[in-house]
Parts: C-alpha cells; structure tokens; sequence
C-alpha cells in the first residue's frame, strides 16, 4: 500500500509540473511581446516599458531636449556665470543600450527567459545612461569665459618713493581646471534634476608664489652705486637711454636669481618706444635703433661691480667710450631677439636676501642703486682700478670719393679711434691695508681711422675759338663767329689722397667742422644693432 501511495504522489508532482511550465512558458510569450521592451526595464530615470526601439530612442531624446532647457550656474572664486546646456549640447554616448534593452527575455532558452521575466518582477534593470557635454564646446566656453579669471602667482613688489621703501603682498595664482570641471558637468547630467537650475563649482589649481613679502623687509641699504652723464640734446639716443633705464628700475633680484638685462629692456624697435642715433657696427659708426642702451648698461654694470653682485655674462665695446673707463663699459647686441641676445649683460645675486635696483636718468644724468642687506664688515672697501696698457691712433684717412660734389670738398664722417688695451682690477682693503688684488678682465679695443668724404668733379674749363671774317660770298657769318667750348674730360682713375702728416692747423680743424659735425666718441656707444 505505501509503494503505491509513493508512486502516487509522484505522478501527481509530475503532472503539476508540466503544468505550471506550460504556464510559465505562456507568460514568457505574453511578457516578451515581439517588437516591445519588456516591464521593468529603464535608461537613467527613463522608463523603457512596453516601448519599441522609435518610442523607445524618442523617450531619451526627450529627455536630453529636457535637460538642455535647463540651466547651470558655474561659480568660479567669487564669479558666477549662468549658461544653458542648450548652448554647449549635450552627446549621448552607448545608444547600443536600446538594442540591448530590446533582447531582454526573448534570447536563451525557456528557463533561461523565464528567470529573466522573475527577476525584473522583482526588481528593475536600468542600464546606465552616458551623457556628456559636448567637448569641443564646453572647452571653447570655458576658454572664453571661465579662464579670464585666471590669475598668475604674483610674486611680492617692491617700490622705493620718496626715499622710502613701499612692500606689496604676494598674491596666489588661481587656473581653471578644466578637464576636473567637465567631469563635474557630467556627474551633474547623471543626477535628478530638482529645478530648471543648478550650480556647479568651477575646479581650480591653485599657485602659490614663490616668495613672500616679508622677505623684502631685509632690503634696507645702499651697496653699490654710479652715476654716468649724457648729452639729453641728443633726442633718439636719449630715448633710448632714458626708455631702457625705466625698464630697469624696481626690478628686484632674489637670492641666487640671475637677471637678463637684453630681456628687461624689451625689443629694440620704434614701435617698443626706443630711438635712432648713432651706434657702432664693428668698427663703423652708424644710425641704429636703441643707440643709448649701451650707458644704461654700463652704468648697472658699473654698481654692480661696487654692490659685488655675480657678473655672470658681460662683453666689452668693439670701440672706446667714454661715459666710463676703460675696461668698465657693457655692450649689449640682440641680434634678431631680445629675449636671446648674442651679447647680454647677466648679473646674479649672491647674498640670502633680495636685491632691489632703483634707476633713474633725466636732465644728461643716468644713475643706478642697488639696494639690499649689508653684511660686508664695515672697514671694508672695494676698489676698482681701470689701467690702460696701450694706446695709440691710426694714421691716415679712410676716404670715400663723391662725384657729385667738386675737388677739394671734404667732410668728416667718423671721427678716429684709438686702438686701445686695458685690464680692471678689483682690490679690497681692510682697514686701510690692501688685501686682495683680482684681475677681472683684459679687453682689447680695436682703433679705426677717420672717415671722411671727398668731391672729386673737376671744373669745367671753356675755350673761345679765334675770330675771322667771313668771304664775301658765305651766309654762314653767324656760324663762323659763334664761340666753341670743350669741357675737360674727368680722369676714369680714382684719385686718391694721402692723409697729412703733421696735425691739421686749428683754422682746418674749424673748416672741417663747419662742413659737418663728426660724432662724438661718447655718443656712440653700442654694439651692432644696439
């Protein structure tokens, strides 16, 4: 009886069975309708039930059509600008997920679907919606809007008025970050939006300067200072001059930073403000933008020896000046750039504490002062010693023929030179007693002859041809009495003039003059295209 009862039971189990996969195989159909997402199914926070693929792909797009009518607040330091997600777009990135949304229950075999089918019952499948700004117009937006509030790390200032000294105070840097920020936009599309409005922080880098403003409350005395004169008469040398030493003025030098003086100044160029007067090309004398920059130098470079400052790059003239000694002047040459100049005058700081110069030039005087902490003992003294081993003038006259002008015209275009050589020492005393004796440089200074022009168009000489009288039978009387004239032809040879020997007589010196001003020694003082 109890075999029986088993079997029974089991038979009965079976039947159920089929029966409830028979149901379940009908539900599976009803859920899975072709053509149609099935329950429970969402993109984000839409609802993708009972949609097809058209209804389903139009729900998302109403969706992003809703969140580009909205608005967003970027809040940048203490700025706030408004914008519409309209005005940047908005990209939908894994579309596909429609496709995959369409396939959910109706792939796999029964029990497989089925377990699908029970489990979105259960809970809901949402797949992940990506939305982003679009890239190229949220960059544009924030280089054009955001980052105007950039700031650079500004480094503490300080300025010397009225005989005292005015500290600013150090600023830090803030940039725009902004992939950081359109991470942030994003995140923000993937939230519900509780209004039409919403508020991002715009993420910022923040730099921190350098130094600190207390720094330069160590800069309190007088280390080196010079004073070099100018004809102010001169207008473009004195432009010049007196542009580049502005440019110079407050600059301050930190502990272990070496300055560019070629890059302080600027660019050389009338449209940079600087002049045209005379400058050296080598050896020749010619009209140059940003003639007078060559004082400006040397006049730094000359209190910068007394403050002993580092002198880490300096060259001297081709010529002499005379504004300083010899084997005490600077010459700075560009060439095409400023920034990196063939010649340049560099100077470091040595000392723990800041270097302040202050520079001015007005009314034919051109003066530097350098500024910082004194800790040289106070019976020490610094000398300089400017000695000149050579000297000597070229003889003769370099000449340049002029035919438009007659024989014994001349003028003076450059005036002679002297070949020169001369060392600078630096020699400091302690108490009065010599301690130390450097040889700082040797330079060699190259001599040029005087330039001059000269006529060489001979004057025109006229013959009368004799007179006779004419036969009685001849109408050409008027011919026969007309004057001939036969001009005396030049010489193809160019002549050429030996220099004289002996110095000219004052009474020439003054005749040469009063043809044309030969341009003074000490106003040409620059290097080639200085």
């Amino acid at each position: 009886m109890k075999k029986r009862a088993v079997i029974g039971v089991l038979a009965l189990v079976l039947i159920f069975a089929l029966g409830g996969g028979a149901m379940a195989a009908k539900s599976v159909a009803d859920a899975a309708e072709e053509g149609v997402i099935v329950d429970g199914v969402y993109a984000g926070s839409i609802n993708l039930s009972g949609l097809t693929a058209k209804e389903a792909e139009k729900a998302v797009q109403d969706y992003i059509d809703g969140l580009e009518s909205k608005s967003v607040t970027m809040v940048t330091g203490e700025h706030e600008d408004t914008l519409k997600l309209s005005d940047i777009g908005i990209d939908w990135s894994n579309p596909e997920i429609l496709d995959e949304a369409m396939e959910l229950g109706k792939s796999g075999n029964l029990i497989a679907r089925f377990k699908v089918l029970s489990d979105l019952k259960k809970e809901n499948h949402v797949y992940d919606l990506n939305l982003e700004v679009d890239q190229k117009a949220i960059k544009n937006y924030i280089k054009n809007t955001l980052q105007a509030y950039d700031q650079e790390a500004k480094e503490p200032g300080l300025n010397r008025s009225n005989g005292e000294f005015v500290i600013t105070k150090e600023e830090k840097g803030l940039t725009v970050d902004v992939d950081a920020t359109i991470a942030s936009l994003n995140e923000l599309l993937k939230k519900e939006w509780d209004s039409d409005k919403a508020t991002v922080e715009t993420t910022v880098a923040v730099a921190e300067p350098k130094h600190k403003a207390s720094e330069l409350e160590a800069v309190k005395d007088l280390m080196g200072s010079r004073t070099t004169t100018y004809d102010s008469g001169n207008r473009g040398r004195t432009q010049s001059l007196e542009l580049s030493t502005s440019r110079l003025d407050g600059t301050v030098i930190w502990p272990g930073e070496t300055i560019s003086v070629s890059l302080l100044m600027g660019e050389r160029s009338k449209e940079g403000g600087y002049g045209t007067g005379q400058g050296y090309f080598g050896t020749n004398v010619e009209e140059t933008v940003g003639a007078g920059i060559c004082q400006t130098a040397s006049t730094l470079y000359n209190a910068a020896l007394y403050a002993e400052l580092d002198i880490v790059e300096r060259y001297h003239h081709t010529l002499i000046v005379h504004y300083v000694d010899y084997a005490m002047d600077s010459t700075i040459y560009a060439g095409s750039d400023y920034k990196n100049p063939q010649k340049d005058l560099k100077l470091k700081n040595p000392y723990d504490t800041p270097i302040y110069i202050d520079a001015s030039a007005g009314g034919g005087y051109c003066t530097f002062r350098i500024y910082g902490k004194e800790t040289r003992p106070e019976n020490r003294e610094v000398k300089y010693i400017s000695k000149t081993l050579s000297e000597s003038y070229p003889s003769g006259v370099s000449y340049t023929n002029d035919p438009s002008m007659p024989v014994g015209y001349e003028r003076t275009t450059q005036g002679a030179y002297p070949a020169v050589k001369a060392t600078l020492t630096k020699e400091v005393y302690v108490d009065g007693k010599l301690t130390e004796s450097t040889l700082l440089y040797t330079d060699s200074y190259s001599g040029a002859q005087r330039k001059a022009v000269r006529g060489t168009r001979q004057p025109v000489t006229t013959t009368k041809a004799p007179e006779t009288k004419p036969s009685d039978g001849s109408s050409s009387s008027a011919a026969t009495k007309a004057e001939t004239t036969k001009a005396s032809e030049p010489s193809d040879a160019p002549e050429t003039t030996k220099a004289p020997e002996t110095k000219p007589t004052e009474a020439t010196k003054a005749e040469t003059k009063a043809e044309t001003k030969a341009p003074e020694q000490s106003k040409a003082e620059s290097s080639p295209a200085e």
